[in-house]
């Protein structure tokens, strides 16, 4: 809803289209498939029912911190729109590898089915500091642990074992589309040490609106943590509770006077340049192997495993445990 720090869940994936599930995410289909039963029939999905079954997996997209200032500042939906474009695109091609074990005839395999479940959550913030949050565009497509495997006509458990191998290329892949379409809206890009950023933004406002990050590396080196995991767990212990009751205008003000002259003065010639002439000949591509190291970025990957069990698990997600080699669940 407009002025609010994030968009309604939406339902993506070819799964979801087989199960006839479009459009924004009620919180009863959610359930539904959160225990594993059809929600149009009520009918078990998968063969497999145990208390501690595997949910699925949440899979985050972070757009660097220039990109999130930009949209907290200016509020301009193009932003959101490439990002959900990346976002979309990326996981469209993760579901074309999802896979599923098959264990019929004396076989011990993986067969591609090409179909997934997720739904999309955008946010707009981080956790706050002090009781305001800064910007922060991402995204969770929580992948739910099932898809349909045609040779044998039903819903099985997702394999997607290769995906999470992967996950360096499809965050480069994400990286090169997001670059892109920021060119291609008018705004030139450039790399930086973990990634890149907005080049007419300055590194002054970026690391006014780090604040997250900054608290929870301060307390790493306190306490000689240099682990990322460990400091995923710091971060864990060091979250405020999230302010829904601010609105977006409320925060862009409170962001506007942290800025200086010359940074806002900064960003709204930034602003001005988007829709212009596109960028093309200064694209930041990112490019990765499959079988290359992870090339660290402004983006970053977090797989979380959720486990059933919880009676108040609510409406996103249940109890979360850490699964993967993810670096930035604080921010």
């Amino acid at each position: 809803a407009p002025g609010q720090q994030e968009l309604k869940g939406v339902w993506r994936g070819k799964g979801a289209e087989r199960l006839g599930l479009g459009g924004t995410i009620e919180k009863e289909a959610w359930e539904a498939l959160c225990d594993n039963r059809n929600p149009k029939t009520g009918e078990k999905l998968t063969a497999r029912q145990k208390s501690e079954r595997r949910i699925g997996y949440d899979i985050n997209f972070h757009v660097p911190k220039s990109v999130s200032l930009l949209y907290g500042i200016t509020g301009d939906d193009r932003i959101v729109d490439a990002f959900r474009d990346s976002v979309n695109e990326t996981m469209r091609e993760m579901e074309a590898e999802t896979k599923t074990r098959v264990r019929k005839g004396g076989k011990n395999e993986d067969r591609v089915t090409g179909e997934m479940i997720w739904g999309e959550h955008v946010h707009f913030t981080s956790r706050p500091i002090d009781g305001i949050p800064d910007p922060h565009l991402h995204a969770h497509c929580f992948v739910m642990n099932t898809t349909f495997d045609k040779q044998e006509n039903r819903w099985k458990a997702a394999q997607i074992g290769d995906i999470k191998r992967d996950a360096p290329f499809f965050e480069a892949r994400f990286h090169s589309r997001m670059s892109r379409k920021m060119a291609e809206l008018g705004l030139p890009v450039v790399r930086t040490k973990k990634g890149w950023e907005i080049e007419s933004i300055s590194t002054s406002a970026i690391d006014k609106f780090s604040r997250r990050t900054a608290l929870i590396e301060g307390l790493a080196a306190e306490k000689g943590i240099t682990d990322p995991r460990k400091k995923s767990e710091l971060g864990a212990t060091t979250r405020e509770r999230k302010q829904k009751d601010l609105t977006m205008d409320e925060l862009r003000r409170a962001w506007r006077a942290r800025l200086s002259d010359d940074e806002r003065s900064g960003i709204a010639e930034t602003a001005k340049r988007l829709g212009a002439m596109p960028i093309g000949a200064r694209i930041c591509h990112h490019e990765s192997s499959r079988t290359g190291k992870n090339r660290r970025s402004g983006v970053r990957w977090h797989f979380l495993n959720v486990i059933s069990g919880s009676k108040s698990r609510g409406f996103l997600c249940c109890r979360l445990t850490w699964q993967g080699n993810g670096e930035d669940l604080h921010r």
